[in-house]
Parts: structure tokens; C-alpha cells; sequence
């Protein structure tokens, strides 16, 4: 069995916010509720988070971190995550709210399995931090959705 490094991961992670963000951008497209456009604007160019905190690390942080290997492939998020999310054609804005923290769970939970396998405290450091901005994220996303703002 191969390991795989946390770049591979990283890698993954950038993906699958193109992904959301490509998929965000299209429920803005077709959508008919103002309210759910200005979301999915938003949450369109929100997705590419991973790759904005990354360019803040260090080089030679950045370097090791991926390159280190980790011991147990996670599991990784995807488009079955995308497609389980089961929004229709002209969601509302709490379905849109839905899908967006259960993707972020999916996210969290691939964190957790990452900084809990046998890494470096600087590494464990670095992912603990990606779980908790995702944590802030789901919160803020929970408190919209409380706030039945659109």
C-alpha cells in the first residue's frame, strides 16, 4: 500500500473547492430567488479557501508539508459528496445552507482523520487550524440559516 502525501491531499481538497465553487456558480446561474443568487455568489468564491490559506503558509513549511506521507489514505471529499447533497433544480437558500455545511462536515471529518494519523506536531498544528476555521465556517453558515436572512 502506497502512502500518500499531504500535498496529494492538499491537492484533493483545492479540487473539490473548485469543484463547490464551480457547482455554487451554476446554482447562481439558474436560480430564479434573489436571495439564493446572492448565496451562491458568495459561496462561489468563498470555496477557494484552502488555496488562499495555503499561499499564507511559509515556503519551507509549505515544502514539508507536502512532501510528508501520511500512513492511511482519508477519506477523501468528492463529487458523490456533491451529488449526495440531493438540492433541486431551484433550491432555496436553506437547502443551498444545508448542502454547504454538509460539505464542510465532509471537509472537517478528512481534517480530523489527517491530524490525527502519526504527523509532525507542526503538521497536526496546521490541520487543527483548517478544522477549526471549517468549524467557524459551519457556525457562521448555521447562524444564516437561523437568521432565515434570505
Amino acid at each position: 500500500m502506497r502512502a500518500i502525501t499531504l500535498g496529494e491531499i492538499l491537492g484533493h481538497v483545492e479540487r473539490f473547492e473548485q469543484s463547490l465553487g464551480d457547482y455554487y456558480a451554476n446554482l447562481c446561474r439558474k436560480t430564479t430567488h434573489e436571495g439564493v443568487r446572492l448565496l451562491t455568489d458568495y459561496m462561489s468564491r468563498h470555496s477557494l479557501r484552502i488555496h488562499e490559506l495555503l499561499e499564507k503558509v511559509p515556503a519551507d513549511t509549505r515544502k514539508v508539508l507536502y512532501s510528508t506521507p501520511i500512513p492511511y489514505m482519508p477519506e477523501l471529499p468528492g463529487e458523490n459528496n456533491i451529488k449526495q447533497a440531493h438540492l433541486p433544480a431551484n433550491p432555496t437558500a436553506s437547502e443551498v445552507l444545508d448542502a454547504a455545511i454538509q460539505f464542510d462536515d465532509c471537509l472537517v471529518k478528512m481534517y480530523h482523520s489527517v491530524a490525527d494519523q502519526a504527523v509532525s506536531q507542526e503538521i497536526k498544528d496546521f490541520f487543527e487550524y483548517l478544522i477549526r476555521d471549517m468549524e467557524t465556517d459551519e457556525i457562521q453558515l448555521k447562524k444564516i440559516k437561523a437568521m432565515d436572512y434570505f
